[in-house]
């Protein structure tokens, strides 16, 4: 049923840091009507909890028979339909598929096997438009966006050393083994590396928006990332104040070579079809009630010199805050648990099948992302309750068989 607030919300929590009004700027997460065995002062506490939680950078849409996973540095959990995707969440896909929605903007598709981590792009705080980075992990995505975006925001794909940078168009990017292809079905991209752009952030240059200009029905296909990675190398910036760096020349030089009229492989032409297709304003409306895991948000150090001092300082307030209130968040999430099990709001659809496996894990370093697993995680329910997992035995805190990263249960 349609929710809504039974009584006015206490005033907002102090939250820390410089610049935290952006914690005013956040969907309505889900929000109960009093009624079953809660108190008026419980449904209250947990209404305002909500109207603390920042609007995510994407929301995950799960079909039926999917098994997906979010990690949050070494705890994961089930996937859950209209999860709020936050900073440094790293979503696996073990079967099926899944969708992450930009609401009123378009959507990213990711088939079986993809794994990719989601951060914070641009300047402008995350209510006031959209901006996200997704870093494919391993796999495939597609993504198309219906609205050009407006200015000040942002999205890009980055796989490897390759950046993909879009404002309103359909494109595709495949990270197998050694191989790095980016294809273009609408419009127009561009493309750049994570190199370039720090020599431009080190020299102070004026330049912005520098990149490989690429059409639709035209690819990028990179066969030996090793090599690539030699010739995309940029030398520290010198001292020398006339020192001037042609990156027209370097751009042709490095992506000339590898494009090609986009080439559709068999088992891509789904996913080409459907980035390909327009979507509805219902497809991409915001979803009525996001899903809001209260565990604290991860961003991987590796990833921290990625992301906008602005926008990372934000995150890094929100981040606080939440840990300050854990034990308030625990309570909320009990409650969550009971309004669902009360009818007390129409929770969202979960994934039927999404808890039965764990996923690969893929773990950011020093060298870039490695697929080894972490030492120890937690894994959580369906339910969304923790269990403290030992990889090894493969048991849980709870004596439960559970099978997990592929080692069945004794």
């Amino acid at each position: 049923m349609k929710l809504s607030k039974v009584l006015p919300l206490a005033l907002a929590l102090i939250i820390f840091g410089a610049g935290c009004s952006w914690f005013g700027q956040t969907e309505p997460g889900l929000k109960a009507e009093l009624g079953g065995s809660l108190t008026q002062s419980e449904v209250e506490r947990y209404n305002e909890f909500q109207d603390k939680l920042p609007k995510g950078l994407a929301y995950l849409n799960i079909p039926s028979g999917s098994k997906v996973f979010v990690s949050r540095g070494k705890e994961r959990m089930p996937g859950k339909q209209d999860m709020a995707l936050y900073a440094g969440d790293t979503v696996h896909v073990n079967t099926g598929e899944a969708k992450l929605l930009y609401p009123g903007k378009g959507m990213s598709l990711l088939p079986k096997g993809a794994a990719v981590t989601i951060l914070p792009e641009g300047e402008f705080a995350s209510g006031q438009g959209l901006g996200a980075l997704i870093i494919l992990e391993a796999g495939k995505i597609f993504t198309r966006f219906e609205q050009i975006l407006g200015h000040g925001e942002e999205f890009s794909v980055q796989v490897d050393n390759v950046v993909a940078t879009v404002r309103g168009t359909a494109f595709a990017v495949f990270k197998i083994e050694d191989t790095v292809d980016i294809q273009v079905a609408e419009s127009t991209i561009k493309v750049t590396t994570r190199d370039a752009m720090d020599y431009l952030k080190q020299s102070n240059s004026m330049l912005a928006d520098v990149g490989w200009e690429l059409s639709a029905g035209r690819q990028i296909s990179l066969q030996d990332m090793d090599e690539f990675r030699a010739l995309a190398q940029i030398e520290p910036v010198s001292d020398d104040s006339f020192a001037y760096f042609d990156m027209d020349y370097y751009y042709s030089n490095l992506f000339a070579s590898g494009t090609q009229d986009v080439v559709i492989n068999t088992a891509d032409r789904q996913g080409f079809n459907w980035m390909s297709r327009q979507m509805t304003a219902t497809e991409l409306a915001m979803p009525e009630n996001p899903y809001h895991w209260t565990k604290p948000p991860v961003i991987d150090p590796y990833y921290l010199n990625y992301i906008n001092p602005e926008r990372l300082s934000e995150w890094q307030s929100y981040i606080l805050w939440l840990e300050t209130n854990q034990d308030e968040a625990a309570r909320m999430e009990e409650i969550r648990l009971q309004m669902q099990s009360e009818g007390m709001f129409s929770a969202p659809v979960e994934s039927a099948d999404s808890q039965d496996e764990s996923p690969a894990s893929v773990k950011p370093s020093s060298d870039g992302p490695t697929d080894e697993p972490p030492e120890s995680i937690i894994y959580y329910d369906e339910n969304g309750q923790p269990h403290f997992t030992d990889e090894a035995l493969g048991t849980d805190s709870n004596n439960d068989s559970v099978e997990l990263l592929g080692v069945p249960a004794e």
